[in-house]
């Protein structure tokens, strides 16, 4: 097609190849998120696994780990914390923040000043991994 209806319809094919490579990129971006979010649940699972077996091996003594969920959400998809419980206090924990992009970031806290502990991707975050997070946050409290 010649002239200016050729160079109308151009326009039309170029602008709807944009918008069909816009579309595209937001399934893209749905589909990573989505994968994302459905892996946060198996997390935790390993989480709640590994803070049960160490509350098992501390159950001699007056130290208890206690998981809660933790309000991150301005800058993480999910966010947990685990709290050091004795007589004493609940001043150590440790913070667990799964952000959008799939990174887990774990930190620990103690007296007001945070560490980081640990990056990871979310997939890749073992049971093990958690175990070893959990007795650096103990060796933090008890140790340090």
């Amino acid at each position: 097609m010649d002239g200016e209806p050729g160079a109308r319809l151009a326009r039309v094919i170029d602008a709807r190849r944009r918008q069909l490579s816009e579309q595209q990129a937001h399934r893209s971006n749905r589909a990573e998120r989505d994968r994302i979010v459905a892996e946060i649940p198996r997390l935790l699972a390993k989480l709640t696994g590994a803070v049960g077996e160490i509350n098992d091996q501390l159950s001699e003594t007056d130290v208890v780990l206690a998981l809660t969920p933790h309000d991150r959400q301005y800058a993480a998809e999910s966010s947990f914390r685990v709290a050091v419980t004795d007589q004493d206090s609940a001043d150590t924990y440790l913070d667990i923040a799964i952000e959008r992009s799939g990174r887990v970031h774990a930190l620990i806290g103690r007296e007001g000043h945070k560490r980081g502990l640990a990056e990871a991707d979310l997939f890749s975050v073992s049971r093990e991994t958690m175990i070893d997070w959990l007795v650096d946050l103990l060796e933090t409290r008890y140790l340090s």
